[in-house]
């Protein structure tokens, strides 16, 4: 008897009529407003209180399977939303309501997207009874099976019931009651029964081949154990010469090999033991019962090359009309799509296409499996059959044009593109054949075709392989097959990463050919500003490659007409939102052409090896002191016009930081970091930034010479020193005026943290400029540094103890600042140390401690006299007492005893962390004990 509400028959044939009217007209609709409208009322009708009512009426219409539907629908739909409303007494009852309403639609054959609907809704009941209290219907999923079986069910629906169960209980959130999994593992051993009696049964319809690997998928996905899934391996196996049932089984097995329990290489293994007995795939041929090594690897080379043909014809992007028909979806899919989205049609085409990247993505894992089994054999196989079909283009120049052959190489290419990281430079000689003439020729060389793009990507995957290959010709060809594709909108982004790729991996063999480069630079203006950064950083890369002397033209000839451009935004007549978009463009086309013209040192790089000493000697050239020095005047311009703007200072922020270099580093064009520094400077009085304090970190820490082998002490130049000894005031003073309070820096954690990472640069490179700071600038800084040590904000506080601890080191070491030193204690140490105590004790998150510890440390291991009347004075005052009831005198005593007794930083930690579980009164709690 079910529990669902009977209606007066006038209002379910209501109902019924608004459902056939809506559902046909958002079909033929094409006003987008009447679709809405219709969409409106279908609403309305699934969410209206009479709802449960239209279920068993809706589901029993046998006139039309738009309202079957949504009878599911609306099941579904009320389960999700109303079930917590339901009196519990009739949990149970609506259950075996649903189960039976299942039943008798499987029997009446109702279209698969209703009875996916109501398998669906079971699985809802399901979760929602599993994860009450006390847990509900333990054994859901067998129990279900039995009921609908006894109602008639075959095992086509006993076997997508059990697959999208499996899938729902997996996609739903995971939770810490378990009683969901426990009913779904208890449906193991009946599923692998049903499994195997399918696929081995001769009397098995092919249908429920199928569906039993597809069920079996969903298991994998779902967690089978290791000993469950070499069970079935051998029937899987056995299979696989069955051709009507060769992809699905295939697609199990790659399943097991990325996605199982034993997708950490036992699957490949445990795949390969039982190919012995079995028939090949490709020539029915018996193989002996003993197998040695070497036949099982025989064995899995063909296995798996049967896998990447497949999975080379999975990866195809379906055809426009296939996109155009049904996106990719099969007809029970479509039918599931006509009667509810028809308001989404783009966009569900959209995400069918992310939905095929990512399923491209994921089949990259099992060829890279493939290619270490098949090594050489893996790209030869492929580039034979590629050679077969641009034979044909090369013959019919219209090929392209043709689906299936455009697809089918562009298949190839992305398997290609996929195994990169599996193949050494032993395995690439194969590719000479795909940068060949005949091979690039036969491609496509017009249009938005996809076979384009994916060689674009292949091409930057393999950009390296030039630098190897046996002649410059096929890199040429590489670049020029790159180049033209940047006239395309749809490849243009792709064209230029390739590009780059390319110049960087390659640029002494491309420098002798830098002349061929100019025509690409003169049309460089036709592309988007991302594109155009690209392409200027590739050709600067080549440009670095020459001798640093004829380099100087070839910079100035870039940065010339840049300049002009930055000259142009800044023109008060030029539209504000024109200019605003022209000088972010020009700044990141330098950014471009700084970072390209800039080589990383890498000492094991053998290919190119930039001279130090003709840098330079070229950067005294008069033409390119010039050029620096309109690069600074263009920055110091832009700077004093658009310094507000978020947008103008990332862009500058991006080129300073491209444009400058160690020594190590320089090029011709690299600024010096002094008038880089006073802009910067000046910025910062009109408005505190992060941006504008990181970048003087940065540059600051380029005045001081880095450590090399010939110097382990390097000493910056005076000059050097007294520019940052003015600099410095200059930095701190504008941002003591705003970083005022804790308030302050708990609200500007940005900023607070970039001001004392450029307040630790200094101490670390420069500490004698801390010590010649006007007294009431030191004061102010130690005094902010004091202040953000209590704070429970933990980037400005783990801030502030990176500088403190720097300037503690640092002067600590320094036998030459003794009277500094003692200074600093006499004056701060008392200050530091109480702000200290007091984070420790209430204040400062337990996180941080390790950085308070070190602080602490430093004092009181180098100060002991001191520290030690400090912390006494401190723990024993009334404020402190007062504040901090739990902290006993006992437990004072012994705090004071370990810090001055700790000879390292772990010690130190290890007396803090106890002394702050009995402050905060966390001692002996399990809290107290874990965050030790």
């Amino acid at each position: 008897m079910t529990v669902l509400p009977t209606l007066a028959p006038d209002v379910v044939l209501q109902s019924t009529m608004l459902v056939l009217r809506a559902t046909t007209l958002i079909s033929e609709a094409s006003d987008p407003a009447e679709q809405q409208q219709r969409q409106e009322e279908l609403e309305r009708v699934v969410n209206s209180p009479d709802a449960w009512g239209l279920i068993t009426p809706f589901l029993e219409y046998d006139s039309d399977p738009n309202v079957q539907f949504y009878g599911a629908h609306i099941l579904g739909v009320k389960i999700a939303r109303a079930w917590n409303t339901l009196d519990t007494s009739i949990h149970f009852p609506l259950r075996d309501s649903i189960l039976e309403l299942t039943g008798r639609a499987i029997a009446l054959q109702r279209p698969k997207m209703v009875l996916r609907r109501l398998y669906i809704a079971i699985t809802a009941i399901a979760l929602k009874l599993t994860t009450a209290s006390p847990p509900q219907w333990s054994d859901f999923l067998t129990s279900s099976l039995l009921a609908l079986q006894s109602q008639g069910a075959n095992k086509e629906a006993l076997l997508e019931f059990m697959t999208i169960a499996v899938e729902e209980v997996h996609r739903a959130p995971k939770g810490s009651n378990n009683h969901i999994a426990d009913a779904v593992n208890a449906a193991i051993p009946s599923f692998m029964d049903t499994f195997t009696s399918t696929v081995l049964s001769s009397t098995s319809k092919e249908t429920e081949n199928l569906l039993a690997l597809k069920c079996l998928q969903s298991w994998i996905g779902w967690g089978l154990s290791g000993n469950d899934i070499t069970t079935v391996v051998p029937t899987l196996i056995s299979i696989l010469s069955t051709p009507p049932l060769f992809i699905a089984t295939s697609d199990a097995l790659q399943d097991i090999l990325i996605a199982s329990a034993m997708a950490d290489g036992a699957g490949i293994k445990t795949i390969t033991e039982p190919l012995g007995p079995m028939k090949s795939p490709i020539n029915g041929e018996s193989q002996p019962e003993k197998v040695e090594g070497d036949s099982r690897m025989k064995m899995a080379k063909i296995l798996f090359g049967e896998v990447v043909t497949i999975l080379r014809r999975k990866v195809m992007w379906p055809t426009p009309a296939q996109m155009q028909e049904s996106g990719g979806w099969d007809a029970e899919q479509r039918e599931n799509f006509t009667v509810y989205a028809f308001l989404l049609y783009d966009i569900v085409l959209e995400l069918n296409r992310l939905d095929h990247s990512r399923y491209r993505r994921n089949v990259g894992d099992t060829l890279i499996n493939a290619c270490y089994v098949l090594r050489d054999q893996f790209l030869t196989s492929l580039l034979e059959e590629m050679k077969v079909q641009l034979a044909q283009a090369s013959q019919q120049p219209d090929i392209w044009e043709a689906s299936f052959e455009r697809h089918f190489i562009e298949a190839i290419l992305f398997s290609i593109k996929a195994v990169h990281d599996a193949l050494t430079s032993s395995n690439l000689e194969p590719l000479e054949f795909l940068f060949h003439d005949s091979a690039m020729n036969a491609l496509p060389q017009a249009g938005p075709h996809r076979v384009r793009w994916t060689m674009l990507t292949l091409i930057a995957e393999y950009a390296t392989y030039f630098s190897t290959a046996p002649s410059p010709s096929s890199l040429l060809r590489a670049v020029n097959y790159t180049a033209s594709a940047l006239s395309e909108p749809s490849l243009s982004l792709q064209a230029s990463v390739t590009l780059k790729e390319l110049c960087d991996a390659n640029r002494a063999t491309l420098a002798p050919h830098i002349s061929s480069f100019a025509d690409l630079h003169q049309n460089v203006e036709l592309l988007g500003p991302e594109e155009k950064s690209k392409v200027l950083e590739s050709i600067a890369s080549v440009i670095s490659a020459l001798p640093p002397g004829s380099a100087i033209d070839p910079v100035a000839a870039i940065v010339h007409p840049l300049l002009r451009g930055l000259a142009k935004a800044l023109d008060p007549q030029l539209d504000h939102e024109a200019a605003h978009q022209l000088c972010i463009a020009q700044l990141r086309s330098l950014t471009g052409c700084a970072r390209g013209l800039t080589i990383v040192s890498d000492p094991l790089e053998e290919k190119f090896v930039p001279d130090h000493t003709a840098i330079s000697q070229a950067r005294l050239d008069p033409k390119m002191s010039k050029v620096r020095d309109d690069i600074v005047l263009a920055i110091r311009t832009v700077t004093e016009r658009w310094w507000s703007n978020a947008e103008i200072t990332g862009a500058l922020s991006e080129l300073i930081k491209a444009i400058t270099a160690t020594a190590a580093e320089e090029s011709i064009l690299s600024l010096p970091p002094q008038p880089l520094l006073g802009i910067i400077a000046e910025a910062n009085t009109r408005q505190i930034s992060s941006t504008w304090l990181t970048l003087a970190t940065i540059l600051a820490g380029q005045l001081h010479p880095p450590k090399t082998l010939d110097t382990l002490n390097p000493v910056p130049t005076v000059e050097s020193i007294n520019f940052i000894q003015e600099l410095t005031p200059r930095i701190l003073g504008p941002s003591f005026d705003v970083i005022r309070d804790a308030a302050y820096m708990e609200a500007n954690p940005d900023i607070v943290q970039e001001f004392f990472r450029f307040s630790e640069t200094i101490a670390h490179h420069f500490l004698v400029t801390i010590y010649r700071l006007p007294q009431n600038v030191l004061s102010s800084l130690l005094q902010r540094a004091t202040i953000a040590l209590g704070l429970q904000e933990r980037y400005s506080l783990v801030g502030s103890c990176k500088f403190l601890v720097t300037l503690l080191r640092e002067t600590f070491a320094n036998g030459d600042l003794t009277r500094e030193a003692d200074a600093l204690m006499d004056i701060h140490g008392k200050q530091m140390i109480s702000a200290v105590i007091y984070a420790v004790a209430s204040s400062a998150p337990r996180s941080a401690t390790v950085n308070i510890g070190e602080v602490l440390y430093y004092l009181a291991s180098k100060r002991a006299m001191q520290s030690r009347a400090y912390l006494t004075e401190i723990l024993f005052s009334a404020d402190f007492t007062t504040k901090h009831p739990l902290a006993t005198q006992k437990s004072k005593e012994q705090f004071i005893s370990l810090i001055l007794a700790a000879r390292s930083g772990n010690k130190t930690r290890a007396a803090i962390s106890q002394f702050q579980s009995v402050a905060r009164g966390l001692e002996g709690t399990s809290y107290g004990y874990v965050s030790i």
